[in-house]
């Protein structure tokens, strides 16, 4: 039950403007509610291994990479930039597949299915939230650093992705 209250109250303060705030969060005030809410609704069952860890984000990354492909093309003055998410996703298409099956393996494929929608729920809530400019600018340093990154540089980066996640468990 105190877990449900807790929940309640989480999605109240994610969504309501306290009173005397000014109306206007900035994004990364918003992305700490989303990241909070998230912590909250996975609750102390999500425990992961590092090899987990290493494929939620990894999945995390790359929905959000195409989300931007996406999105933003217009904002980077690029209209190729979904044909590099595709080049991305190919030139990473074994360790892509691998976190994929080990989320699999983990929640099944619902389980996969749901997690990649979450992400990109959230990704476009923000666009919605901040307008596209605004996601497309917050967005830009982690598109331009990866979208071109070689297989050991992606793999490093969510790496330590996958280490912050270790490091932040509570209770498991």
């Amino acid at each position: 039950m105190p877990f449900f209250v807790g929940l309640i109250v989480a999605l109240i303060l994610a969504v309501v403007p306290m009173s005397g705030a000014a109306q206007d969060t900035s994004p990364f005030e918003t992305t700490t509610r989303l990241e909070a809410l998230d912590r909250i609704t996975d609750g102390p069952a999500t425990c992961f291994s590092r090899d987990q860890a290493r494929a939620f984000e990894a999945m995390r990354v790359h929905t959000e990479l195409m989300i931007a492909g996406l999105s933003c093309a217009e904002v980077y003055g690029n209209a190729d930039i979904y044909g590099y998410y595709q080049d991305f996703t190919i030139a990473h298409s074994d360790f892509l597949t691998a976190s994929q099956r080990v989320i699999e393996q983990r929640d099944g494929d619902r389980g996969y299915d749901a997690y990649r929608t979450r992400i990109a729920n959230v990704e476009t809530g923000l666009i919605s939230r901040w307008g596209t400019t605004g996601y497309c600018r917050i967005r830009a340093a982690r598109f331009e650093s990866l979208i071109f990154a070689s297989p050991d540089s992606f793999r490093a980066y969510v790496e330590d992705l996958a280490g912050r996640v270790i490091t932040s468990q509570r209770g498991c």
